[in-house]
């Protein structure tokens, strides 16, 4: 089952064709490993995407975990190319 999360962009880590790792802190609900994101600037539009974005890993105090809630931090990696991914930007569950 999806989660119903938010998660805001701290830091970003490594942004590439691949995917993009970053230190996140959930707003609102929560996000789960496999939950698909979309990703939206710091206004809330939705940005256009390639192809399919999805919470591969989730770590809190470099331990993997499989979700995390309001209001904590956590180190994420999400799959495929989000394009542009800066701080303050967003990850909303789909």
């Amino acid at each position: 089952m999806a989660g119903s999360g938010v998660l805001q962009v701290e830091r970003v880590e490594l942004l590439s064709d691949d995917g993009v790792v970053c230190i996140v802190r959930c707003l609102s609900g929560s996000v789960k490993v496999g939950d698909t994101v979309r990703v939206l600037d710091p206004d809330g539009d939705a940005r256009s995407v390639i192809g399919t974005q999805m919470i591969s890993n989730l770590w809190r105090y470099d331990r993997p975990v499989d979700f995390v809630d309001t209001p904590h931090v956590a180190k994420v990696s999400i799959g495929g190319s989000p394009g542009v991914v800066d701080i303050g930007w967003r990850f909303a569950v789909v």
